[in-house]
C-alpha cells in the first residue's frame, strides 16, 4: 500500500500536533494551577476539623427520601430488563 507524501505530511503533522496540543494543555494547567489555588476555595487545617460546626460530628444520615431513590434506581433498570422481549425464546418468569 502506498500512500502519498503529502498525505503522509499531513498524517504524522496531525497526529504530532495534537500530542503537542495536549501536552502543551496538560503542562499549562499543572504550572498554573500549582501556583495558587483557584479563588474561592477555602483551606482547613486539619488540626482544628473537628471542632469546626461543619464538619465536627461525622455521620451518614439516612432520610425515605434517599432509600426510595435508591429503590427506584435499582428498581428501574431490573424493570426494563425483565421486560424486554426476547425473540425466539419464552418470556423471562422470575417465580
Amino acid at each position: 500500500m502506498s500512500v502519498n507524501a503529502y498525505e503522509r505530511v499531513w498524517m504524522w503533522g496531525g497526529a504530532g500536533g495534537l500530542i503537542v496540543l495536549f501536552l502543551a494543555a496538560i503542562g499549562i494547567t499543572a504550572v498554573t494551577q500549582a501556583v495558587q489555588p483557584p479563588s474561592h476555595i477555602e483551606t482547613i487545617n486539619p488540626a482544628t476539623l473537628a471542632g469546626h460546626p461543619e464538619f465536627g460530628d461525622p455521620q451518614v444520615k439516612t432520610t425515605i427520601v434517599g432509600i426510595i431513590f435508591v429503590i427506584l434506581a435499582y428498581a428501574y433498570p431490573l424493570a426494563t430488563l425483565i421486560m424486554t422481549p426476547r425473540f425466539g425464546s419464552p418470556p423471562f418468569q422470575p417465580f
